[in-house]
């Protein structure tokens, strides 16, 4: 049994394809597949994602915060929603797991 389509669209950007492979072992692809099958459904690399990110989150930040203090804001929002989105596809893996047992 493998991750799906909707599991490595849930995990992006959060988790690189090196990232999913350690964290999900023999349930995902290894972490060339996994950056063509990005490529593939049209996804840009994690780190372009990651700025152009930052970039649209920054113009529209509380003007009284400065670059330094939103970067710190943003990578802890980012943090917090990739760990839901761990949660959210460990959660679908398990359930996969015991329909099938």
């Amino acid at each position: 049994m493998k991750l799906e389509k909707p599991d490595y669209i849930d995990l992006y950007p959060y988790l690189s394809p090196k990232e999913i492979k350690e964290e999900y072992g023999s349930y995902a692809y290894s972490e060339r597949h996994i950056q063509r099958l990005y490529k593939l459904w049209g996804l840009v690399p994690q780190d372009v994602m990651y700025k152009s990110l930052f970039d649209a989150s920054y113009a529209i930040a509380d003007l009284e915060q400065d670059e330094c203090e939103w970067r710190g804001t943003f990578a802890y929002t980012l943090a917090s929603m990739g760990q839901d989105a761990k949660q959210l596809v460990t959660k679908r893996l398990r359930a996969k797991e015991d329909h099938y047992r």
